[in-house]
């Protein structure tokens, strides 16, 4: 199975709605594009409900952390442990 794992910095960026709502609008259009795992880093607390947010109307679980070696590590791993982590996060 051939999936996508992306990784965004958003340290020292604001994000303006423009490029939320579009973004929103290009992944709905795309939606049959398999990305299985999207980690965060640099998000801050007023982004965080922006990324929530995302992630309902989408539907992708993008997941945030404190480090890029975190993200890194939480990428590189294995599909029944990222399952876990998400599950585990939401609780």
């Amino acid at each position: 199975m051939n999936d996508v794992r992306t990784l965004s910095n958003f340290a020292d960026l604001l994000v303006p709605k423009e490029f939320r709502e579009r973004a929103k609008e290009i992944r709905l259009k795309n939606h049959d594009i398999k990305q299985s795992r999207t980690a965060l880093i640099g998000i801050n607390k007023y982004q965080k409900a922006n990324v929530s947010t995302y992630n309902f109307h989408t539907k992708i679980q993008m997941q945030i952390f404190d480090s890029e070696k975190e993200a890194l590590d939480w990428l590189a791993s294995d599909e029944q442990r990222s399952l876990n982590f998400l599950n585990n996060s939401r609780s």
